[in-house]
């Protein structure tokens, strides 16, 4: 039943995909970007097939629990950042650790920090270069703190990836500044010519 669930979650997303794909939809009018988390997306299966995958993930079978996480996340489980943190816990093996923080890679979802967190604090070096490495291409500000405390890691190649992903941040930053100043500036120069214009 399980790995049934699984072959439908699989099979019915890339048909999903391969429809989006096709779409030729006229380009909308920009909108302001809107932080979105896993939680606020419909599900793409219903709540039992759901509790099957979930279920999947006491599997004794480390394949088997790393398809089920797969799944869930790709079809938008509400839980599924609390899986996530939950694994980076119970999993034993570095691999499963490592593929759980890559997976949050093209993740926006606020939520992803906590599962990040742990592997930034992770007792493997791989595991925690790897968190260390997503934090640094996610751009997450709130996790400056964290990343700041791994300089001080007993490994150097983690020093160097906290380091890196500080860097990143920082320039993050400086971005998100520049463009507030400029946008800040316009509105002024924009605001100065309508008072001059109604004063003429």
């Amino acid at each position: 039943m399980i790995i049934a669930t699984l072959m439908l979650a699989i099979s019915g997303y890339f048909l999903h995909e391969e429809y989006v794909a096709n779409l030729k939809l006229e380009p909308a009018a920009p909108e302001a970007p809107a932080v979105v988390t896993k939680a606020d997306l419909a599900p793409m299966l219903d709540g039992k097939q759901l509790a099957n995958l979930r279920q999947a993930l006491t599997s004794g079978e480390a394949n088997v629990r790393w398809a089920a996480m797969q799944t869930l996340f790709t079809v938008n489980d509400p839980k599924i950042m609390t899986v996530l943190e939950s694994a980076m816990t119970l999993e034993t093996d570095p691999q499963m650790r490592v593929g759980i923080v890559l997976m949050l890679k093209t993740c926006r979802d606020p939520n992803a920090l906590k599962v990040l967190s742990k592997g930034v604090r992770d007792t493997d070096p791989v595991v925690r270069v790897a968190a260390l490495n997503v934090i640094g291409e996610v751009g997450d500000m709130t996790a400056t703190p964290i990343v700041a405390a791994a300089v001080n890691d007993s490994e150097e190649g983690v020093k160097l990836a906290a380091m890196s992903a500080l860097a990143s941040l920082n320039q993050r930053r400086k971005a998100e500044y520049e463009e507030l100043t400029g946008r800040l500036r316009h509105q002024y120069e924009e605001q100065v010519k309508k008072t001059q214009e109604k004063a003429g």
